[in-house]
């Protein structure tokens, strides 16, 4: 570990057998091309709360053990085309991007990360949600996406390339409204899809029905009135979360109250 010191240029590394570095509270602003090109066992890497504010995808040349990677807490802003490639990191499997104040990516600044599985944007400036800034990743199945910025309407294809998601966190954004095949792409196995604190007053119908393997949901903490669902589209749901909501007492709510180990574990006073 080579934290809490003033590096302000990281020009190369040369611990060729360590397999876990720290330079994480240091004052790094700028890293040299292959900087790591010797650090080919090298697992665990953690720069978070440094003050790095531009990557490249030649900055990883080296790391082919590279599994864990954590670079939040810095001013990155935006993700160029190839920043992260599965090419120079194969076998990359979490990357944590939180408290970056990322408001762009570009369309392959995720590239063949095939053995990827946790993503981590949340607490950015993201302004919308594209397929374009996940292209066809196949591995995925935690995506962290809460606390953007990610404006009025999710709608499809947003989700299409992300197929194996489990869990889903959109919270914390300004989600308004959710059009009907807003999560096509994610029907057979998303297990965990979280929409608190969006300020959200319309999910449109048949929306959530194709989430078959649905398990947790959480829309709490929003501005919605209805929601309409059949029985048949909630089976799979063991916990449903939907307080502090005004709930109005039109029928399309009545399978909240029909399904009291559901609706009222979670002590919905409005209802």
């Amino acid at each position: 570990t080579i934290r809490g010191n003033r590096i302000s240029i990281l020009d190369y590394i040369g611990y060729r057998n360590v397999r876990h570095l720290g330079l994480d509270s240091n004052n790094i602003r700028y890293l040299r091309d292959n900087c790591f090109k010797d650090l080919s066992v090298l697992e665990s890497l953690v720069m978070e709360n440094n003050d790095i504010s531009g990557l490249q995808g030649s900055t990883f040349t080296g790391l082919a053990s590279l599994r864990y990677l954590d670079i939040s807490y810095n001013n990155l802003y935006e993700l160029v085309n190839g920043t992260f490639n599965g090419m120079v990191l194969p076998s990359l499997s979490d990357l944590r991007l939180t408290h970056c104040k990322i408001n762009q990516i570009y369309p392959t600044a995720f590239l063949h990360l095939d053995k990827l599985t946790k993503l981590d944007l949340s607490f950015n400036d993201l302004p919308f949600a594209s397929p374009f800034m996940f292209p066809v990743l196949l591995s995925l199945t935690n995506l962290d996406l809460s606390h953007n910025q990610m404006g009025h309407t999710l709608q499809y294809p947003t989700f299409n390339n992300t197929r194996s998601l489990l869990t889903l966190d959109l919270s914390g954004n300004k989600i308004l409204v959710i059009r009907s095949r807003a999560f096509i792409g994610l029907e057979q196995h998303l297990g965990e899809l979280l929409l608190d604190h969006n300020g959200m007053y319309f999910i449109e119908e048949g929306s959530l029905n194709i989430l078959t393997n649905l398990s947790t949901l959480n829309i709490s903490h929003n501005s919605l009135q209805t929601l309409e669902m059949k029985d048949s589209e909630i089976f799979s749901i063991s916990k449903l979360i939907v307080y502090s909501n005004p709930w109005g007492c039109e029928c399309e709510n009545d399978w909240l109250l029909q399904h009291p180990a559901i609706a009222t574990w979670n002590d919905n006073s409005s209802l």
